[in-house]
């Protein structure tokens, strides 16, 4: 790929997107102090002026500890942002990189005195405000003749948090909420002693009471329906324990109010604004608060199977007081009122709730890309479209693009089925995709950032949202996997925590053989498919044994095909034959098609060879030069080619494959990748074999080598390939090198691949027990990090027999079953 010179494609790839909010993980202390309560101030805050902010997740920090639930919780969120307020150990910074690899790992940064708490996250990735979904349908400010009206509160007090907490208070962080002629009006919520001659809104009210009656009348709605709608992308918690049921937080602890927000996680976009509150035990003791919150429930409430549940939870008030307000709200509501069984449990799925996750994405689209570096107009939110000429600043800000793109160098099996640009979930990568690439999601694929930039005055830097996307060859993308995770930002958590003394990776001598074996066949699963199959890796291995000048006869070819009774019956059950006759037939059949391919593949060439009368030199011509009379290579002595029944072609085998796959060991790499790639489920598949991991740039003998080395089904795989496990568990430092080699690599899945245990059969036992003792080492040395594969080849049944096929079914064979199946017509 030049960045200077755009490539145009052989064939137009295809891409297919979804328009989601960016996700924002919020790391946030869970200790009891003034700070703690400032700081979610501020991210509530935040989270309420941007849109899918309701649905940002918090994660307390205590103690140095975050629980493990909460990993497994991030895992699925899938931030694109993780926020840090607390200062996290390297430990926990490993962790967040192997669950989520977010695009930016960021410390908030307090100044020198700690004074500066308001979330700032720079990186030109500002999310899109929450006002511009108050021009959406579904708050109806189109098409109604009533203009929309939303809850606000003026100057509330320090400590004074219900209406901020639980419906928000601004769209807009550097402004307070004002009505906007037109598009909507605001009731606010103020002191009586405010002046008449003040403007805090359209309307007035006084009290906490008045807010919650015109809430369950809805005559208002809330700056959190705003943060919430059209976040559908955003992934749901289904808790059996949780999602039935509308959660009461009581107190205003710090753990109290982690809680609360979370609870929104457990249910979907059309309840998320409407499934629990945060209030205080005084106010729920209190005999108007607590008849107005009953009527709240009575007509907003509509969680639950048969009746409409309510649970009452907190980390700061007893059970006591807990069951007084559960009596007393009872009396106000026909909703079911119950106390959790753990109230001061902190709000987390368990794992099988993460099981029974779902997210729906509703904006999607498709692309289709020409060159492999092209700038491409992304459509915006759907939400957006309704946002009139006159407030188009409401669009402004950034959101997320995920694009499954097909790879331009497809390795697919199949056909009518084009491999996917599926990545390992590693941030970094994505550098190579583009420039407003920036991560890689959980489920594989490239998020890029779309929108448009604003200055401070509100007005657009860039006017349109568009991308450039980057296709990497192959070789760049794994290069880069291997090196690229020392190039975080320096503001990243993760810059230099994952150095790699790798500079870059080439191909071996080897892996360039290997490739220009494959590229004979056109791909890897036609090479080694007929490769591999134990005709011709028999007919390959006699080379070496008894035919040094690679020249064969048909008949001798055709002595390898096993013709035993055994084989004969079993392909009588495989393919539901009549009779071990007819099976005889289909192996005549189905070695012509194979030795047809390999001839049209140049893998085998027909040959027709005589020796000089004159001086003894055996001479060769293949079809194409062959001539009625001939020269001898050597003394130039006349032969004329005989004709009639002394004539027979003979074939002679391709001299680089035998070099490559059974001199230099390229059969078990092969069978390997192979193996690999029909492991694989979701299309996706690139490799590079037999390459050299280079540490100097200037010294051509710092290096190392690894045999595998590429991704799966969005799986990064490196590996090592012997022919036999024993002499890779026996050879003094193989085991060790091994280990260091995908340390530095780091890959998720590191593969051995051994064409057979041990050449003695007497050392296979020994030979299985010492990989078992390795896979124990392996998985102590990597704490499970890394998942350890072994792939024996003589293990499967077809390296020791012939399954159905020497590799290619074609014309003679279909001839023969049509021949069979005129004569089955037969009367």
């Amino acid at each position: 790929m030049n960045y200077r010179n755009p490539k145009k494609l052989e064939r137009n790839v295809k891409a297919s997107g979804v328009i989601r909010p960016l996700k924002i993980a919020f790391i946030v202390p869970g200790a009891i102090s003034d700070e703690s309560q400032k700081i979610l101030d501020e991210v509530f805050r935040f989270s309420y002026a941007k849109w899918g902010g309701a649905r940002y997740l918090l994660i307390p920090f205590q103690e140095d500890f975050i629980d493990s639930l909460f990993y497994e919780w991030l895992d699925i969120y899938d931030a694109d942002i993780v926020y840090s307020y607390c200062t996290l150990p390297e430990e926990i910074i490993r962790k967040i990189e192997r669950v989520n690899s977010p695009a930016y790992l960021i410390k908030h940064d307090f100044g020198n005195e700690r004074r500066y708490i308001a979330v700032n996250i720079q990186h030109d990735i500002e999310p899109i405000s929450s006002i511009s979904c108050t021009h959406s349908p579904e708050i109806g400010a189109g098409g109604r003749s009533v203009v929309p009206n939303i809850l606000c509160q003026h100057n509330p007090v320090d400590g004074d948090r219900f209406i901020t907490d639980n419906f928000g208070n601004q769209t807009s962080l550097n402004n307070y909420l004002n009505p906007l002629s037109g598009l909507y009006e605001t009731t606010c919520l103020t002191s009586e002693d405010t002046p008449a001659n003040n403007f805090v809104g359209t309307h007035r009210i006084h009290s906490q009471t008045g807010a919650i009656e015109k809430l369950a009348n809805n005559e208002v709605f809330t700056v959190s329906r705003l943060a919430s709608i059209h976040s559908e992308s955003v992934v749901s918690i289904n808790s059996y324990s949780i999602s039935n049921s509308f959660y009461i937080v009581v107190g205003q602890s710090v753990l109290d109010r982690i809680n609360f927000w979370n609870t929104r996680h457990f249910h979907d976009v059309r309840n998320v604004t409407c499934c629990s509150l945060i209030v205080t035990s005084d106010q729920l003791l209190d005999d108007d608060f607590c008849r107005e919150i009953g009527g709240y429930l009575n007509k907003q409430n509509f969680i639950g199977n048969n009746q409409r549940q309510v649970k009452l939870i907190s980390s700061s008030v007893d059970n006591e007081t807990l069951q007084q307000i559960r009596e007393r709200l009872a009396e106000h509501t026909y909703n079911a009122i119950s106390i959790a069984q753990e109230p001061d449990r902190l709000v987390a799925p368990s794992r099988e709730d993460l099981r029974n996750c779902r997210n729906f994405y509703s904006d999607k689209f498709n692309l289709l890309i020409s060159e492999d570096i092209s700038e491409q107009v992304l459509p915006e939110p759907s939400h957006l479209r309704f946002v009139s000429p006159k407030f188009t600043s409401h669009g402004s800000g950034r959101f997320a693009v995920e694009l499954l793109i097909d790879r331009h160098n497809s390795l697919s099996r199949y056909s009518n089925v084009v491999d996917g640009w599926l990545l390992p979930r590693r941030a970094y990568v994505s550098n190579i995709y583009g420039p407003k690439c920036i991560r890689v999601s959980k489920s594989n694929q490239l998020v890029y950032v779309g929108g448009n930039s604003t200055n401070i005055f509100g007005a657009f830097i860039n006017n349109a949202s568009s991308v450039e996307i980057h296709l990497p060859d192959d070789s760049d993308a794994i290069n880069y996997l291997v090196v690229g995770r020392k190039y975080y930002w320096e503001s990243d958590l993760r810059h230099e925590l994952f150095p790699t003394n790798i500079e870059y990776i080439t191909h071996s001598d080897k892996g360039q053989n290997f490739n220009g074996v494959v590229s004979m066949f056109g791909s890897l699963h036609d090479a080694a498919n007929m490769l591999t199959n134990k005709l011709w890796r028999d007919v390959f291995k006699s080379i070496g044994e008894e035919n040094q000048d690679f020249i064969f006869t048909h008949g001798k070819l055709s002595d390898f095909c096993p013709r035993d009774g055994e084989t004969k019956n079993r392909i009588v059950e495989q393919l539901q034959l009549n009779s071990p006759k007819q099976a005889s037939q289909y192996i005549t059949a189905i070695f012509k098609d194979a030795l047809e391919y390999l001839v049209q593949m140049e893998a085998v060439s027909p040959i027709y060879n005589w020796a000089c009368g004159n001086c003894g030199h055996q001479n060769i011509r293949t079809v194409d030069k062959l001539k009625l009379n001939n020269s001898c290579d050597i003394c130039r002595e006349r032969h004329s080619m005989q004709i009639g029944d002394s004539f027979e072609w003979k074939y002679l085998l391709n001299k680089f494959i035998y070099k490559v796959l059974f001199v230099n060991s390229g059969l078990a790499v092969l069978w390997g990748l192979y193996q690999l790639q029909d492991m694989g489920r979701r299309h996706s598949f690139l490799y590079l074999p037999e390459v050299l991991l280079r540490y100097d740039h200037y010294d051509p003998n710092s290096k190392n080598e690894i045999d595998l080395i590429g991704v799966l089904d969005g799986q990064f795989f490196a590996g090592e390939v012997k022919r036999s496990a024993d002499y890779f568990c026996n050879r003094q430092g193989e085991a060790e090198k091994f280990m260091a080699v995908i340390r530095e690599v780091s890959p998720d899945v590191a593969i051995l691949v051994f064409e057979q245990w041990s050449e003695e059969q007497g050392n296979i036992v020994q030979t299985k027990l010492q990989i078992e003792e390795l896979k124990e080492n392996f998985l102590n040395t990597f704490g499970g990090n890394i998942e350890l594969r072994v792939l024996v080849f003589s293990e499967l049944p077809r390296y020791h027999q012939l399954e159905d096929d020497f590799g290619i079914f074609g014309r003679h064979t279909s001839k023969l079953y049509d021949n069979w199946e005129k004569q089955r017509q037969q009367p």
